[in-house]
């Protein structure tokens, strides 16, 4: 098969499209299918703003708390996305083989046989209930607990244990059911309430991982079967053996400047070679953890120099200042006084700073009107702390 290459400008401005960045688009659903899925809770929102004219912080609320298709689920690895309810039970089920692991032998360490293990789940299931409760709740009813079961769970790890194996089988799922700027908390939820009519536990881990690997490069590719593995947060072995199942459904593609072939649905490839941007040296503010760059693991090449992605992208991804899809600098965000202020990595020309000042002024502007309480956090980043925005 004859592999296609293309230029990383042509890529990014095809993403660009995709994603509702390049340009905005007028509907959020019409956003959230090129995105896929949204950081999650503060960051959603800024994310949402990047992509969608005229976005209001309700638009969203209705979406995940009013009609409920979209959903927040953590993931393996400890990553929560905001996700299609549709494609929520593959991101629930999706295997984290050493989570378990590490549940299943702190059982063992308590000598805890088959049968209390099921009497443990049962308990913690029946105390979640309909309404989700968070850890803190969770230790609270246990400590007080004159039974059998509640003395178990008071055990050191015992708890937590059993909660990761409950999400591993799919019955719980760590998320939040009121809006996060109203007050609403993480919480352990039931599959079964959050997803009604869905029988999570049902859906096997393996054709989970399948069909969210397929989802994955529908939505995100090009990409390579590390980025898959890496975003899903599976062991490598499970994520190979998702995207071998896959592969013949894809098709390969060689990105100017990257060592190696990443990969798409055909369909997409042929929409790539046909777009044409007509938007020249866009610029964005995109959040921490925002999709434009949490969808991949491998962002240096693609989405901006080695020195750029690694001042980004300590760990997670810093707000990112995007020109023309690639990372120039950062920026931070004074709530209350609706003021962006940015950190340029190199000095832009004249015309992508005046765009980049005024693309700052209207998410501050955005920020002021609809979220004037969001809570300021730091996070490392290589010259040292770096300040951001929401609870981690």
């Amino acid at each position: 098969m004859t592999v296609i290459q293309v230029t990383r400008e042509r890529t990014n401005a095809f993403r660009l499209h995709q994603q509702g960045l390049s340009p905005k688009r007028p509907e959020l659903e019409e956003s959230l299918a090129g995105t896929g899925y949204l950081p999650t809770r503060e960051a959603a929102y800024l994310s949402a703003a990047a992509r969608v004219e005229g976005f209001q912080r309700a638009d969203l609320d209705r979406l995940v708390f009013g009609r409920s298709s979209m959903v927040e689920v953590a993931a393996s690895g400890g990553r929560s996305f905001l996700v299609p309810a549709a494609i929520a039970p593959a991101l629930i089920r999706c295997p984290a083989p050493d989570e378990r692991r590490a549940a299943e032998a702190k059982l063992a360490t308590v000598r805890a046989s088959m049968a209390v293990s099921v009497m443990l789940k049962d308990a913690v299931l029946d105390t979640v209930a309909d309404s989700g409760l968070g850890i803190r709740d969770l230790k609270e009813h246990f400590k007080r607990g004159t039974d059998e079961v509640s003395g178990w769970l008071r055990r050191p790890g015992i708890l937590p244990a059993i909660l990761t194996i409950l999400r591993q089988d799919g019955e719980l799922v760590r998320t939040v059911l009121s809006p996060p700027l109203d007050g609403g908390e993480v919480v352990f939820a039931r599959t079964d309430t959050l997803l009604p009519g869905v029988n999570v536990p049902a859906l096997e881990p393996v054709d989970a991982l399948e069909m969210l690997c397929a989802w994955y490069f529908r939505v995100h590719g090009p990409a390579g079967r590390a980025d898959f593995g890496w975003w899903a947060g599976t062991g490598v072995d499970e994520a190979q053996v998702a995207f071998d199942a896959i592969r013949p459904s894809l098709a390969p593609i060689r990105i100017e400047g990257v060592p190696y072939e990443l990969y798409m649905t055909p369909a997409a490839l042929a929409e790539l070679m046909g777009f044409e941007s007509l938007l020249p040296d866009p610029v964005h503010l995109v959040p921490w953890q925002d999709c434009w760059l949490m969808s991949h693991e491998t962002r240096a090449g693609r989405f901006g120099s080695r020195e750029a992605i690694r001042r980004l992208c300590p760990g997670p991804a810093l707000p990112a200042i995007l020109v023309s899809g690639e990372v120039r600098g950062r920026w931070t965000l004074d709530a209350p006084a609706g003021a962006v202020e940015l950190d340029w990595f190199a000095p832009p020309r004249q015309k992508i700073r005046e765009r980049a000042e005024a693309v700052a002024m209207d998410l501050g502007a955005f920020v002021k009107r609809e979220m004037p309480n969001i809570a300021p956090l730091t996070l490392p980043s290589v010259e040292g702390e770096f300040p951001v925005y929401g609870p981690v």
